[in-house]
């Protein structure tokens, strides 16, 4: 129980820390609501849920964040066709190394769809995740938690390609309905990470969707809560609002015994979004959430029954 204590209260600090810095050098692109689901993974689960090494985190996060930091910042075009040309390279990425790192999807989209434009962004990815790691590492060798084992990914011709193509026209589908409706977070980014986990074969969290759904919803009203109360009501930094965030949604998740990166993701979002996309948030989140998994479950059955077959 101390062990566990001590790594979520080193996850709850570094979260804070990433907010405190970004606050006191007025730079809120080095924000990054993805570092609290990589210091779930890494650092408070007994068991890290991407199979990666800790190499391919560190090279990983930071090309996708220099992807997507470039096509916000030298692509002019419809929103919809930077989301769809950041997601097919994360795809070519995630097959070319070989593992199932799904954060690095999110670290590729959330500077498009927030319009960051400062290199801040992509460099504070790449420090994060070094940091991440370094930790990770000190963690192990202090028998802090057990060591990770990578084994490369093997690309499967017979049910990858069928589902790469699902999971992209969704994606395509879903960034289209961004673009006509206005309603940004029906796509969140920690959201098609979700559908990334949910379609994999085996998927723990796809076992329990209905959890799944709540809980994203909840850390995401929770987020949006604490914005709208410390901040724009209080007036107290962002800094206060991460921690508590960070906190809470940790300790909830180990309470219940139910970990799931994507919606720590979430529950920071809310700090970096503006006063008037914070109300429609949540219920964006949960109808995007609840899109995502209905097909996710349906497809997932029929593909991977066929592929036993």
């Amino acid at each position: 129980m101390i062990i566990k204590n001590l790594r979520i209260l080193a996850s709850a600090v570094m979260v804070t820390l990433m907010v405190f810095i970004a606050e006191l050098s007025g730079q809120t692109e080095m924000i990054f609501p993805e570092a609290a689901a990589l210091v779930m993974g890494a650092w408070i689960t007994g068991k890290q849920p991407w199979n990666t090494d800790r190499s391919r985190i560190v090279v990983c996060m930071t090309v996708s964040a220099f992807v997507g930091w470039i096509i916000s910042a030298f692509l002019s075009t419809f929103l919809c066709i930077k989301i769809i040309i950041g997601f097919a390279i994360c795809l070519i990425l995630l097959i070319l190394s070989k593992c199932t790192l799904f954060p690095l999807i999110s670290a590729c989209i959330l500077p498009i769809m927030t319009n960051v434009k400062s290199v801040f962004y992509p460099v504070s990815v790449m420090i994060l995740s070094a940091i991440i790691i370094i930790v990770q590492y000190a963690m192990e060798i202090k028998k802090i938690r057990k060591p990770v084992r990578f084994c490369p990914v093997i690309f499967d011709l017979k049910t990858d390609v069928k589902k790469w193509l699902v999971i992209f026209s969704l994606v395509v589908f879903m960034a289209l309905a961004v673009e006509f409706s206005g309603a940004s977070f029906i796509l969140a980014p920690p959201l098609i990470v979700l559908l990334c986990e949910f379609m994999q074969k085996d998927s723990k969290p796809a076992k329990t969707p209905f959890i799944m759904f709540f809980l994203t919803g909840l850390c995401a009203c929770f987020g949006t809560c604490m914005r709208l109360m410390l901040c724009d009501m209080l007036h107290l930094p962002l800094t206060a609002a991460a921690l508590i965030i960070s906190v809470s949604v940790f300790y909830f998740m180990m309470m219940i015994n139910t970990p799931f990166p994507p919606a720590c993701a979430l529950s920071l979002l809310p700090l970096i979004i503006t006063t008037d996309q914070l109300p429609p948030y949540p219920f964006e989140v949960m109808f995007g959430c609840a899109v995502l998994i209905i097909v996710s479950e349906l497809t997932v059955k029929k593909l991977y029954k066929g592929a036993s077959e």
